[in-house]
């Protein structure tokens, strides 16, 4: 189906890419989200190798994924991404993970903007043809992901960790799927499984990068609903919101 419109990818999940129940972890998950977008607007012109030399890189801002299933190890899983019509300065664009058989295994909807490396402020690229990559019709979500509300994190104990070498990517601030492990790294793992999450909400607010440090607030705002913020040392920055419901 790789028809330029609709961009579709193979991938088999190797152990690397599994948690202690064998179930792909939501970090691996965004990686290939990541990936599969990467490889569709490099085949228009549009990826790193065109826009790097413009001093211009793309950045997630949004994410919502709906999970029926995760797959786990071992499993062959393909996925589908295609472009959404642009809105100003947002480019939108959705997902399908589909398993061997083809049953539908998760969908998500995300918010691209291109971002330049001086001042990461958002950009036009006006040689873009963003109708090469867009389905107009179609929609994994049909809804374009929301905006999460804010938790007050005000008199809740600071407990602050460093953005590590690890955490970066070639852009120089920290990869989006970071955010998820830096999350699921702070949970207590004996009473936590990721196979019973349902949706994850995800909203990228400003770029933690190499010096700077992060502190992880979470709220339970409702039952088996949780929204954790990113804030930085200095409490004016938040980094990111994710909201995660089971």
């Amino acid at each position: 189906m790789n028809d330029g419109h609709i961009f579709e990818q193979k991938f088999k999940i190797y152990s690397y890419q599994v948690d202690k129940e064998t179930y792909l972890t939501i970090p691996s998950l965004f990686c290939f989200m990541q990936e599969v977008a990467w490889e569709h607007v490099n085949l228009h012109k549009a990826g790193r190798d065109y826009l790097h030399p413009l001093h211009l890189f793309w950045a997630l801002s949004k994410v919502h994924v709906q999970i029926k299933r995760l797959p786990k190890w071992n499993e062959e899983i393909l996925v589908r991404t295609w472009g959404k019509k642009t809105e100003f300065l947002t480019h939108p664009r959705d997902y399908e993970f589909y398993d061997s058989e083809g049953n539908l295994l998760i969908a998500a909807t995300s918010n691209w903007i291109i971002l330049d490396t001086l001042e990461y402020k958002p950009r036009e690229m006006p040689s873009l043809d963003t109708s090469l990559y867009t389905c107009e019709d179609r929609h994994a979500i049909e809804k374009r992901a929301p905006k999460i509300k804010k938790i007050d994190f005000s008199q809740k104990t600071h407990d602050f960790h460093p953005v590590l070498y690890s955490d970066l990517d070639m852009n120089q601030h920290t990869n989006n799927a970071k955010y998820l492990q830096w999350l699921f790294d702070s949970v207590d793992y004996q009473s936590f499984s990721i196979g019973n999450i349902k949706e994850i909400i995800i909203n990228y607010l400003s770029q933690a990068k190499e010096g700077d440090e992060y502190a992880i607030f979470t709220e339970e705002t409702a039952p088996q609903d949780k929204i954790s913020t990113f804030i930085s040392r200095d409490g004016e920055k938040e980094y990111c919101r994710i909201e995660v419901r089971w």
